[in-house]
């Protein structure tokens, strides 16, 4: 990515703006986070689009943060389905819908943000909104922010595996000089929830069809990038022989489910032989379709 054309500046001796742009879902409060605790930085967020955020803010330093789609656009549907997000129009049309329908845009037209609203010919030509396709309008935001030269990207599974190099780098592209970068955990955000990350939950839930057009869609996008299209697994298979322990639990955004997933994996890890199976709905039922084979 070509550096933009910013001034060399030492962190702490005047105070600096950056600008922290991303699809919604993308990690942003953790690079928040990060550079709120940088000495001499203030930061913006914002979910806008590449042009409309730089026909505003024409100068200043800005970051933009991606995540894999297949986590991103599973939390988004979490997010506004359960109402977390205070918007009432938006759970509303969003609260008798499953997965696979959200993703097939039937929420309808219209429906998101008007800052957001993009209505290009060659993108949402129909409708406009990020929910009347949601993968489309993830690849058009995504595309938009790494193909603007003035964005220092960051990559949200690269920034919680070694955060000094990934958020130092960025910092270093915008001419941001001497920040002391501290690594943190992804759970320890002040102020915030955040998004619950799980190695094996997300990519689950999708359905074939829309795993094969994300694929289609974002190949070449993420080599642009350099990163993995999909969530990385880290399940440990112990041996392919029917399991000793099978764990049952939840398999929303609960903390009952967060902690039971943390169980499992914690179980493998110290080579217990272990299977997860998921409860959905307060009913229990076999692994959804798609499970990884390592569950």
């Amino acid at each position: 990515m070509k550096s933009p054309d910013h001034s060399s500046k030492t962190v702490g001796a005047n105070e600096h703006k950056v600008i922290v742009a991303s699809h919604r879902r993308s990690g942003t409060h953790l690079v928040l986070e990060y550079l709120n605790r940088i000495e001499g930085v203030r930061t913006i967020k914002t979910h806008q689009m590449a042009e409309p955020l730089r026909q505003r803010h024409q100068t200043a330093p800005a970051v933009y943060v991606v995540r894999n789609p297949f986590d991103t656009l599973w939390s988004t549907y979490k997010w506004f389905a359960g109402a977390l997000s205070n918007n009432g129009r938006i759970a509303a049309r969003l609260a008798d819908l499953d997965f696979p329908a959200f993703l097939a845009g039937a929420a309808g037209e219209r429906l998101g943000f008007a800052a957001w609203r993009d209505r290009r010919a060659d993108s949402l030509a129909i409708g406009s909104g990020m929910f009347y396709d949601p993968i489309r309008y993830w690849f058009d935001h995504v595309s938009a922010g790494i193909n603007d030269s003035t964005f220092a990207l960051v990559r949200y599974e690269q920034l919680v595996a070694d955060p000094v190099a990934e958020l130092g780098g960025a910092l270093e592209r915008l001419g941001i000089e001497g920040a002391a970068i501290t690594p943190r955990s992804r759970a320890d955000l002040v102020g915030h929830a955040p998004s619950v990350h799980d190695d094996f939950d997300s990519l689950v839930h999708w359905p074939a069809e829309a795993v094969d057009r994300v694929d289609r869609l974002t190949a070449s996008l993420m080599d642009r990038i350099d990163q993995q299209r999909r969530p990385v697994r880290t399940m440990v298979v112990v041996n392919r022989s029917p399991p000793r322990v099978r764990y049952v639990c939840r398999s929303d955004h609960s903390g009952y489910a967060t902690a039971g997933r943390r169980c499992v994996a914690a179980l493998a890890a110290a080579g217990v032989d272990v299977v997860w199976e998921p409860e959905l709905r307060r009913e229990r039922v076999g692994p959804p379709q798609g499970t990884p084979a390592d569950l």
